[in-house]
């Protein structure tokens, strides 16, 4: 994901007993999962049900996930954020599709963008 582009999803808090939603970063998606930043230390095979991913011109989607991995990561300015990454458990074929043409525009802004940066080298 490009960091000027931000995607954010919700996951209930569900040690809370007041319950609610917390809202996190979202550093990578695909058509298999998600990866985000900043989240409480989950197990890995823990199934979080109901998340809601908020993608920019596609909308927000719910989703059952499973916690694959996650890893401390130390930032250029000494912080540590955990990163957790997930797997889409149910999502359905339409869903999949608008993902996948999300990304397909990502990367096409991106390469229209390196593309017009190579052409301003000198040369």
């Amino acid at each position: 994901i490009p960091v000027t582009t931000h995607i954010s999803c919700e996951i209930s808090n569900r040690n809370s007993r007041w319950g609610g939603s917390s809202r996190y970063e979202v550093y990578d998606i695909s058509v298999g999962g998600l990866g985000i930043n900043g989240a409480p230390l989950m197990p890995v095979g823990e199934i979080i049900h109901n998340i809601v991913v908020h993608l920019p011109e596609i909308g927000a989607f719910s989703a059952d996930v499973i916690v694959c991995h996650t890893f401390w990561v130390q930032l250029k300015n000494g912080q540590k954020v955990l990163k957790t990454g997930f797997r889409y458990t149910n999502l359905c074929d339409q869903r999949h599709q608008k993902i996948q043409r999300y990304i397909n525009r990502i990367t096409m802004e991106r390469r229209s963008r390196e593309t017009r940066m190579e052409k301003k080298k000198p040369g």
